[in-house]
């Protein structure tokens, strides 16, 4: 082992490439002084790791003996590979700069951010930070994008599609879906706190519209999106059938890897105007007696800005599957809640001015 060791640290990188940022986002290293040098230095074995704040857990705290020099071995050789990707990035920048074929491009492009992982994802600073610091992603990094991407595919992406596919809202609103963007949502009356796929939520808490965020985990700058919210539980006694209700729509939406917010109060003009706005809101008030209600929210990437007339909106029987062909969008995310009727339903229809609900009674057959 000590042979290998001494191997690699005569092999020394011309300068270390993961603590220059001058051609590197400062982002992906740590800002904390101290942490940094327990992590790349080490500690001595009485202070303990940094990331351990408890006092009798860093005196029983014990390293691997001769795990430090290894470290730095492994760190040379992985910066030494580094360097070598990042001279290959440079090459293929400069054939984009050359090349005018948009499909060529669009290929060295995605092989371009597929190097870019591989010259950060061994960075200890960048792991450290993706798994231990997650608020401090910066998501305009590829690197960072693989990490939370990664950890999105491991839980969030597989509870969105179980809860999608077991209560039904695939297929009953829209054909399948495969995810490619992380939706979250959380509306003014829940303490700011993320609604979770599937989860009952009062309508005075639904009563106003939900804030979003997208995360594009491909690299994205100006990307336009539709969101729509749709029942598919709206009663229709003429049918003794249920119909699809459009709850609320939003079109030309431009979201970006760093800019992922949604937040329909800071899209208004100065007299209150959307021009993102088809549909205005319309809060959940279920009728009492029957089942819980499904809200489906559906994001679909645009290709192009889209033209929507308002009128052409049928609210009480939305097709969404037709709305989606027909100005060509394409279903990359989705979220879900259910709703049932409680006590603060009459105030928000009041609120609204929506006509009474109706109450539903059972029948024997």
């Amino acid at each position: 082992m000590s042979a290998i060791i001494r191997r690699y640290s005569t092999v020394v990188t011309k300068a270390d490439l993961w603590a220059d940022f001058s051609k590197r986002s400062a982002s992906l290293g740590l800002k904390d002084a101290q942490l940094k040098e327990a992590l790349l230095k080490g500690v001595a074995a009485t202070d303990g790791p940094v990331s351990i704040t408890d006092k009798a857990a860093k005196m029983r705290y014990a390293s691997t003996p001769g795990m430090q020099p290894l470290f730095e071995t492994a760190h040379t050789y992985l910066q030494q590979r580094a360097q070598r990707t990042y001279a290959a990035i440079e090459r293929i920048e400069r054939q984009i700069s050359e090349t005018t074929d948009a499909q060529v491009k669009a290929n060295l492009l995605a092989q371009k951010n597929k190097m870019a992982v591989s010259a950060e994802q061994h960075n200890p600073e960048v792991k450290y930070t993706a798994e231990y610091l997650p608020e401090n992603l910066d998501m305009s990094q590829a690197a960072f994008r693989h990490y939370a991407e990664q950890k999105w595919n491991n839980y969030g992406k597989m509870l969105l599609m179980e809860r999608l596919e077991t209560m039904s809202v695939i297929p009953d609103t829209m054909p399948t879906l495969n995810p490619e963007v992380d939706v979250t949502m959380e509306f003014p009356c829940s303490g700011a706190s993320a609604v979770v796929p599937g989860a009952f939520l009062h309508s005075s808490t639904t009563m106003k519209p939900p804030t979003f965020t997208i995360q594009e985990f491909k690299e994205t700058d100006n990307q336009l999106y539709t969101i729509l919210i749709v029942n598919p539980d709206t009663p229709n006694v003429e049918t003794n059938g249920f119909n699809t209700t459009l709850h609320w729509g939003l079109t030309n939406v431009l979201v970006s890897n760093t800019d992922i917010k949604v937040d329909f109060s800071k899209m208004c003009d100065a007299f209150g105007n959307n021009k993102h706005e088809i549909c205005p809101y319309l809060p959940p008030v279920p009728e009492k007696n029957l089942p819980y209600q499904r809200f489906a929210v559906w994001v679909f990437r645009q290709e192009a800005a889209v033209a929507v007339k308002s009128a052409r909106l049928n609210n009480p029987d939305f097709d969404i599957r037709e709305f989606a062909q027909t100005h060509g969008l394409t279903a990359v995310g989705a979220h879900m809640w259910r709703s049932k009727w409680d006590r603060s339903v009459s105030a928000v229809r009041e609120f609204y001015n929506l006509p009474k609900g109706r109450i539903f009674h059972p029948h024997r057959l």
